[in-house]
């Protein structure tokens, strides 16, 4: 088994401890940890707020994989203060300090796993470091102009692999010239699994009244507009359903609220929850309800897989993706359609255990360690 070193310029400023870094940082924990257990050395050098390391996660299983913890360069914290005081919340401005490089080359890699395919210097740096270089998609978009093009080209001209959740996302990047022989097909992340509990529909003169969530932001990506339209569908044949909505980020907030207060108590509004409250709402659902024009990949659509909880979606790459033949799809901006989506799940003899059980055979941090290794063992043999 070659050693692996995992390359990642995310974290977020409550990540102030090592312990705190490893609990949040799931994507980067989970694979990692599956990865080791399956025998591969895995190194994860992480842009923080804070310098340390090594620092080592085990496993029940002995699987061990070691940290290290790397400020940002000055030059990166100095534009990001920049972009801030021009209002700009969250910069996203990525590039690897010399604390990142340093570290990484005394890892001793044999094979680079970057999870930040948009950030060009980024690859162009790790690619310079003459080691097998893999650039897993987290979002972002293939360059659109000349110029941008051109620095997209050289970038990707280093990376052997690129990961997509489904190779539908590829295209912008396969247009500009990537070799589409190197696209490979892989999840962006999983979630930890967790036991799910009954759920919270109600049995009144033998009708089901079911509860509903959805969870993400209010915008017109989420689109959670067509949510509300399709559950006032629903609300024909279940006069009784509940529907729970938490989010974000809320551009659409106005528009949520005026139509949420038409429907009543119906409606019940969380607004910003903790990840602990959030997978309580999912796990004690009947059904969550997701309309999104896009997704990279659908975190909140994994954790329902994962508790037993059956997703109603939009038909798009990602969706299709994770759910093959469980749960319900319909189509974009398709109200009704979401509408009588819910009906046929809610008509399914447990449809959250075949949900479950996909979960943990297809979507899981094993099954996707299962793909990335296959991945690994591609240029292993290439040599």
């Amino acid at each position: 088994m070659a050693r692996i070193a995992f390359v990642s310029l995310h974290n977020d400023p409550a990540w102030t401890t090592p312990e705190r870094f490893i609990l949040g940082d799931v994507t980067r924990a989970g694979l990692a940890m599956a990865l080791a257990r399956r025998g591969w050395t895995v190194d994860v050098i992480v842009e923080a707020g804070f310098r340390a390391g090594p620092v080592e996660q085990r496993s029940p299983e002995e699987g061990v994989v070691r940290w290290h913890f790397c400020p940002p360069g000055v030059a990166v914290r100095s534009l990001r203060s920049l972009a801030r005081l021009a209002g700009d919340p969250d910069p996203q401005i990525r590039a690897p300090g010399l604390h990142v490089l340093a570290t990484l080359r005394a890892c001793r890699p044999e094979i680079v796993h970057s999870f930040d395919l948009v950030f060009y210097p980024h690859l162009l740096a790790l690619g310079s470091l003459g080691v097998p270089l893999i650039a897993h998609f987290h979002g972002g978009a293939a360059a659109r102009r000349p110029g941008w093009r051109l620095a997209e080209r050289a970038a990707l001209s280093r990376v052997q692999r690129l990961l997509f959740t489904t190779t539908a996302h590829a295209e912008g990047w396969i247009a500009n010239g990537y070799p589409r022989a190197q696209v490979r097909a892989v999840l962006e992340t999983s979630v930890r699994g967790a036991a799910p509990a009954p759920k919270m529909g109600r049995i009144r003169g033998g009708r089901i009244l079911p509860i509903l969530v959805c969870v993400g932001r209010l915008d017109a990506v989420k689109d959670p507009l067509t949510t509300l339209r399709g559950f006032e569908w629903l609300l024909e044949t279940h006069p009784d359903a509940v529907l729970h909505l938490c989010w974000t980020d809320a551009p659409l907030h106005a528009e949520v609220l005026a139509h949420a207060a038409r429907l009543g108590p119906a409606v019940r509004l969380h607004g910003r929850l903790d990840h602990a409250a959030t997978l309580d709402l999912i796990r004690g659902a009947d059904v969550l309800v997701q309309s999104s024009t896009r997704e990279v990949c659908g975190v909140a659509v994994l954790e329902a897989m994962a508790l037993g909880t059956p997703p109603v979606v939009t038909d798009i790459p990602a969706f299709r993706q994770i759910l093959g033949d469980t749960g319900a799809r319909f189509a974009p901006g398709d109200a009704a359609g979401l509408a009588m989506a819910i009906r046929r799940v809610l008509a399914e003899v447990d449809p959250g255990a075949r949900c479950q059980a996909r979960f943990h055979t297809e979507l899981s941090f094993e099954a996707l360690s299962e793909q990335v290794e296959g991945v690994y063992r591609e240029l292993v043999a290439a040599g």
